[in-house]
């Protein structure tokens, strides 16, 4: 074998997280170095096993309820040297680590498979027919240490229940970001970032599931939808498959009470809109229409939505004064162009001075810059209303719309003046108010 071939196989040592592990692979190593390849194999396999132990001891450490029962089992079992239990122990470990903590998948307990096995033909003779000496191959002798290192001996024990609940610890922490870019960084230094399908599946799925079952609060919603994004960011292909094939059912069974926070969903993260089946969109429909006052801010996300716009134009259409500054103050979402679109409409109508001021309050705090030129203009134009030249938000307006860009100073002075409404001028606001000869 190659001098580099010796390194590589000395380098994968210094890969193993157990130090009991670590040491007997050494040994393995050193049996390959000298060519007792059969040797290798069967001290192979008991690193291997040295770090399952130690692997099951980390997990009872964390409070795996399994893992300390098994813990216990195998010390008792050592101290009172039950042999027959000990060999049983042994033959089990691979199942155990693959059903009961999910610790190698089922390709991976396959490739160990041939570990045990070549482990018991070279390590005991008698079950050799005619007790024929069996030759190992330094390839198959390399490959075996390879795959034990790389399959399990290297990876903390996190892969199965473990990895969810740790990953989840971490996602429901209350300083876990709400933006899907930190959430990326944040999962990357959990076992989120290597693990397998089933875990990413389970992850994924419950976090989505968690947001339209579990009625979170603002914080938690928003922490695992960032969740769930930096989950499809790492995984793709995986969460795509997912969304396209599991997702669908799980969103079909939404109560009423996860309406909300499945529109808020939707409308922030588009991907999951091929999980919305027609039928479900006629549910949201129906939802939206109706929607009662109490949520009334839901409206700034269902506007996102394509298939909701008539749905929300009609529930804009019955839309109070009171309703429209809670569903722009107590939104997340910067106000829908629809949202704006009314407001706007209801502006420029407005019956008196009350309603004047108090839509121009709601436009100049959260609307203005989502607004367009044309928008700007239209609200200028208002002031032929009466109702709307005389109160007194409507300098205010004006003057966050020039300091937006949206309007100019001149522009705005003009405009008054051949309304007839020149006061208008004299209340704009100090700070955006410059001589300008007429």
């Amino acid at each position: 074998m190659s001098q580099q071939g010796l390194v590589d196989i000395e380098e994968l040592a210094q890969r193993v997280r157990s130090a009991p592990a670590r040491s007997v692979l050494n040994e393995a190593i050193n049996c390959y170095k000298v060519g007792a390849y059969r040797s290798c194999v069967v001290t192979t396999w008991i690193a291997l096993v040295y770090d399952f132990i130690d692997k099951f001891r980390e997990l009872a450490l964390s409070n795996d309820a399994s893992a300390k029962e098994l813990i216990q089992k195998f010390d008792d079992i050592q101290k009172h040297r039950k042999v027959d239990e000990a060999l049983k122990f042994e033959r089990d470990v691979l199942s155990v680590a693959a059903g009961q903590f999910e610790l190698i998948s089922s390709q991976e307990l396959a490739d160990l498979q041939r570990l045990f096995d070549d482990r018991n033909r070279f390590g005991h003779p008698n079950l050799n027919q005619e007790l024929d000496s069996i030759s190992c191959t330094p390839e198959l002798a390399r490959t075996h240490m390879r795959t034990a290192v790389e399959l399990v001996m290297q990876r903390p024990p996190v892969q199965g229940k473990a990895a969810l609940s740790a990953i989840r610890d971490v996602v429901d922490s209350k300083y876990f970001p709400t933006e899907a870019e930190n959430a990326l960084i944040a999962l990357r230094g959990t076992p989120l970032a290597r693990a397998k399908k089933i875990v990413v599946r389970e992850f994924f799925l419950g976090c989505v599931s968690s947001l339209i079952i579990e009625n979170p609060t603002s914080e938690t919603f928003y922490r695992r939808l960032a969740a769930a994004q930096a989950c499809r960011r790492m995984h793709p292909e995986t969460v795509d498959e997912l969304i396209a094939s599991r997702l669908p059912p799980i969103l079909e069974k939404v109560s009423d009470s996860g309406f909300p926070y499945l529109v808020t969903l939707v409308a922030q993260a588009d991907e999951y809109l091929v999980s919305i089946s027609e039928p479900l969109k006629v549910r949201i429909r129906s939802f939206i229409e109706g929607l009662p006052s109490d949520l009334i801010q839901i409206i700034n996300f269902a506007a996102q939505l394509d298939f909701c716009s008539d749905a929300v134009r009609k529930r804009l259409s019955k839309i109070s004064d009171a309703e429209l500054s809670a569903a722009t103050q107590k939104s997340r979402q910067a106000p829908a162009p629809l949202v704006i679109e009314r407001a706007i409409d209801l502006f420029c109508s407005a019956k008196s001075w009350n309603a004047a001021n108090s839509y121009s309050s709601v436009i100049a705090e959260t609307m203005v810059e989502n607004m367009t030129t044309k928008q700007a203009k239209t609200i200028l134009d208002a002031g032929q209303n009466k109702e709307v030249a005389g109160a007194f938000g409507y300098p205010n307006l004006l003057g966050e719309l020039v300091k937006a860009n949206l309007l100019s100073l001149t522009e705005v002075k003009v405009r008054l003046q051949s309304f007839d409404i020149g006061f208008v001028v004299d209340r704009l606001p100090a700070d955006v108010v410059e001589e300008i000869p007429f």
